[in-house]
This record gives structure tokens, C-alpha cells and sequence, in this order.
């Protein structure tokens, strides 16, 4: 399992976001909701996919509607990494 901070993979995240909605990194802000940007279950899946293989974990799919925002998601999936 990869060591990661938090700001470390909301940035990662970002990128990731910004790659699929064709957007700069800039116009990707941390604090507003996935769907906001247009993401939706098919794009969240490939989300999870890749993060899933750069942590090299297992992350509940639930947990990115629980927590939809890029902040708020990178945080839970590295507590649920420490707990682990």
C-alpha cells in the first residue's frame, strides 16, 4: 500500500478529474461536488479503478457519494487506509 497525504491525493484526484472532463487542473476545485463537474456513476467507477490500483487497496465504491467532494473523499479513504 503506497503512503499518500491527503493533499497528496486530492491533487492526484484533481488531475484524475480534470483528464476526464477535459478542463484544466485550475478549474478543478477540491471543495465543490463530483457532480458538479459532471461526474456520474460510469466516471466514478473508473475513478475508484484507479485509485484503487495506485494505493493499491480496496475502496467502498459508496464512499464517493458519501463523501463528494475531492477533499472530503481524499480524507476518508486515507483514514479508512490508517484503519486498515
Amino acid at each position: 500500500m503506497e503512503k499518500i497525504s491527503v493533499d497528496e491525493l486530492v491533487l492526484f484526484l484533481k488531475l484524475q478529474v480534470a483528464e476526464l472532463i477535459s478542463t484544466p487542473i485550475a478549474e478543478v476545485d477540491e471543495n465543490v461536488e463530483f457532480i458538479n463537474f459532471g461526474i456520474d456513476s460510469m466516471h466514478a467507477i473508473y475513478l475508484i479503478e484507479v485509485l484503487e490500483k495506485k494505493l493499491n487497496t480496496e475502496i467502498n465504491p459508496l464512499l464517493f457519494w458519501e463523501y463528494p467532494t475531492i477533499r472530503n473523499f481524499a480524507e476518508i479513504v486515507i483514514s479508512e487506509m490508517k484503519s486498515s
